[in-house]
């Protein structure tokens, strides 16, 4: 048998990490001497100790770890653990890059002219149309790609045709800002309507007077927009009237790289 204190340096886990480790039943000592209190290990444990480590650094909790551990089929509980943290990661891999993004799009903007943060607002109607949509409550606004996929993949035995301009957007109905659980339209202008199918609608959208914003670039310009299309309210006759949308011009699915993407960001508005 070996010392806690042995068994610290050869597992590189403190003494008082080995400890915790017992209390919560993750890796118990083989032995503890009744007298000291002292506590002893195998050997064999120092593998377990290093599995362990190794799934922690993955960022696997304790007791995730102690449930793998513990585990009658151990292969198959790992599997399931570990695909689920990667999807993890995945997720929080795309929230960094966003920030990343976001970060070098300020770092350009500060270096160049105040003014070229600004933008033009027009007024403009979007005229009435047949369209097919799609209205769905997404998780997060990165869940959009999903709706487009489902809109896709339910309308494919259709020949459906779009118009042209085929006015390929997204509506945000929610009444105030949420970051999760976002009520989401999708809608693409058809010549003719087809068979509704399970979450896919054909219907006539009326014609909708807008102040537009003509935004270029990944959708961490959009702060700036916002704030043209509110002075440009705040000095102007009109109110808003309805939920805001975007046309998609050039989109993610068109170009993979942000900074080509052109999208018309619109806010539906009347006379006050």
């Amino acid at each position: 048998m070996i010392k806690i204190g042995d068994f610290s340096k050869l597992s590189r886990l403190s003494i008082r990490v080995l400890r915790h480790y017992d209390d919560i039943d993750l890796l118990k000592p083989v032995f503890i001497d009744p007298d000291s209190s002292y506590r002893f290990y195998d050997a064999s444990q120092l593998k377990t100790s290093h599995q362990i480590q190794a799934l922690k650094d993955l960022g696997l909790s304790l007791s995730a770890i102690r449930e793998i551990l513990n585990s009658d089929d151990t292969g198959n509980t790992l599997h399931m653990y570990l695909r689920v943290q990667r999807q993890i990661l995945a997720d929080d891999q795309t929230i960094i890059n966003q920030r990343i993004a976001h970060l070098d799009s300020m770092v350009q903007q500060l270096k160049g002219d105040a003014n070229s943060m600004k933008y033009t607002v027009n007024t403009k109607e979007i005229p009435a149309r047949s369209v097919m949509s799609l209205r769905q409550i997404l998780p997060n606004f990165q869940s959009e790609g999903e709706s487009w996929g489902m809109m896709a993949q339910e309308i494919g035995s259709q020949s459906i045709k779009y118009a042209n301009p085929s006015y390929a957007l997204a509506k945000f109905h929610d009444k105030e800002y949420k970051e999760t659980m976002v009520d989401v339209e999708i809608q693409i202008a058809v010549l003719q309507k087809g068979e509704d199918t399970k979450h896919v609608k054909f219907f006539d959208a009326p014609a909708e007077f807008v102040a537009s914003v003509l935004m270029e670039g990944s959708y961490e310009n959009m702060a700036a927009v916002t704030e043209s299309i509110a002075t440009w309210i705040s000095e102007s006759n009109y109110d808003f009237s309805g939920p805001m949308f975007n046309i998609y011009l050039v989109g993610p699915s068109d170009d993979p790289n942000p900074e080509n993407w052109i999208t018309e960001v619109c806010f539906p508005i009347a006379l006050n």
